[in-house]
């Protein structure tokens, strides 16, 4: 009797200790919150300062530049006047009245002389203070580095998604041949990539009005955060699709190409400097063409064999590119482009692979190792291929229409799958394919994102929201609403750390998910958040 109660104390002060560990955890946890909004803000207003005095040095600078361009105009004229002054004769020369009634009539060398002279040091001065602003911008605008440098390094102490592996403050800085060459957002001619005002601003950064041929493989973003978007609202030709690239940083969009037989998928490789483009066939079969963004041109065409569409693209990381149709699965080795070695022929496929049932094929996806790649139809049959494109797996996944495959990030033996039943679920690939955890949703689910650095699910919804989930729990356990339309895509920014989400007639820019907590079956930004049934 006394042994059972001393077991019982037991359990009661163990019980006690839990619950004050865990109102420890969510009190440090929600200290450590508001310490990073009141460094965030204290960081910002620092920057913004310091991009202020930025803008009255540029300001200054460039009147003094322009006073310069003035002195520069007055010396030439001064100059003129003294190659005049010294073609006139002397006094004793004959025929000299109009001479010397000019000479009367103007200044005498000397003054002049004494002027250029005069106006010469104080274009030194003005030199010199320009070299001084030139100096304290420079440094200013390093200072903002560092501060960004701080946030990134204190973002990174509370848990911030760590970049991709190789990627550097040095590699990630985008180049300026990459950035967009369009106007300002205040003075954007094109007829979208608007911004629009949100209600609920403490999830979203902004959100773009623009008209989209929407489809699931219809935005990519790239390693430099430049969004590549299947545009239709601004092209020419009646049926045609242009692509837009855009940066979320300068809000500036520009027109990359316009496809006259319109454009369905697009995907950047992973240096973040190709962007290879899909779309329906055209007569001489070559449905796929690969931009040198830098330069702005095509630099390859792949062709196919047959006049079917493409649905999706993926590269591989040694230079391959797999693209479908709804029959076949093509290859592609363009291992060249990695060598600059372009050529303007069009390439045929490297490998066809004709689809093994009368299903339509619906997306393709190579693992994060890049030893394998899986299809999927479009009514729930998985196909799992090694790189010699072999099967060496197959497995019926869904019932219903499917949504959307996509392998682990970090495990390339788990495929997360949805469909149009509201279900996700969750593969083990190994020598058979086994479902280890499934999870279900009120609303017919379109795309879904694995988010590394949470360890969770993104799913796009049919009734407009979309969706996070914890992993391995998968439950649901936040939805954001906000858009106008069904949200077809969704694409994760450059490190990782963002949602960019897109439907017809929108794109959301969503804060970084580094201010959500992931708790087991629930989810908070400043405070805790119950999961969602």
């Amino acid at each position: 009797m006394e042994d059972n109660e001393q077991i019982r104390n037991l359990q009661e002060t163990i019980v006690k200790l839990e619950e004050q560990a865990a109102e420890e955890r969510e009190k440090t946890a929600s200290e450590l919150e508001k310490l990073k909004q009141a460094y965030d803000l204290q960081l910002l207003k620092e920057r913004e300062a310091k991009e202020q005095n930025i803008k009255v040095l540029q300001t200054e600078y460039d009147g003094q530049v322009q006073e310069n361009k003035n002195l520069e105009k007055r010396n030439a004229t001064l100059q003129e006047i003294i190659s005049d002054l010294k073609c006139i004769p002397d006094d004793d020369a004959p025929n000299n009245n109009s001479c010397n009634q000019f000479r009367d009539a103007s200044p005498s060398r000397e003054d002049i002389e004494t002027k250029i002279k005069d106006l010469e040091k104080k274009n030194k001065r003005l030199e010199k203070k320009n070299k001084s602003h030139e100096d304290e911008i420079h440094e200013l605008e390093q200072e903002i580095l560092e501060k960004e440098k701080d946030i990134k390094k204190y973002r990174d102490m509370i848990g911030r998604p760590k970049p991709d592996e190789g990627d550097s403050e040095m590699n990630r800085e985008v180049p300026k041949d990459l950035q967009p060459r369009g106007k300002r957002r205040e003075e954007n001619s094109s007829r979208g990539f608007r911004e629009l005002e949100f209600k609920d601003k403490s999830l979203t950064k902004f959100r773009i009005d623009v008209l989209l041929n929407c489809s699931r493989n219809g935005l990519d973003i790239s390693r430099y955060n430049i969004v590549a978007v299947i545009n239709g609202a601004d092209s020419t030709r009646t049926g045609s699709n242009s692509v837009y690239i855009y940066s979320e940083i300068s809000k500036i969009d520009e027109k990359l190409c316009e496809w006259r037989y319109g454009v369905n998928c697009l995907t950047w490789n992973q240096q973040g400097t190709l962007l290879a483009v899909g779309g329906n066939y055209n007569n001489k079969y070559e449905s796929i063409q690969i931009w040198d963004v830098p330069k702005r041109k095509v630099v390859l065409e792949l062709k196919q064999e047959d006049d079917d569409v493409f649905q999706c693209l993926d590269w591989s990381k040694e230079g391959v590119i797999t693209a479908i149709t709804e029959r076949d699965i093509y290859h592609w080795d363009v291992k060249a482009l990695n060598s600059n070695s372009y050529t303007t022929s069009p390439q045929a496929p490297t490998d066809i692979i004709k689809n093994r049932e009368d299903d339509m094929l619906a997306t393709v996806q190579w693992s994060p190792c890049r030893s394998k790649f899986a299809t999927l139809t479009q009514h729930g049959l998985m196909y799992v291929y090694n790189e010699k494109s072999e099967v060496i797996n197959k497995h019926k996944v869904h019932s219903s229409d499917v949504g959307d495959l996509q392998w682990c990030p970090w495990n390339s033996e788990i495929i997360a799958t949805s469909c149009g039943e509201g279900l996700i679920k969750i593969w083990r690939v190994g020598e058979t394919i086994e479902c280890i955890k499934s999870g279900k949703h009120k609303s017919s689910i379109k795309s879904i994102r694995w988010v590394p650095g949470k360890i969770g699910i993104a799913s796009a919804h049919e009734n407009k929201d979309i969706v996070l989930w914890t992993y391995p729990e998968l439950k649901a356990v936040k939805t954001m609403p906000g858009h106008s339309e069904i949200p077809e895509c969704l694409a994760l920014n450059g490190d990782k750390s963002a949602l960019v989400s897109m439907s017809k007639s929108d794109i959301i820019f969503w804060k970084p998910l580094s201010g959500i907590r992931f708790i087991k079956g629930s989810v908070s930004f400043s405070k805790k958040i119950e999961a969602e049934d």
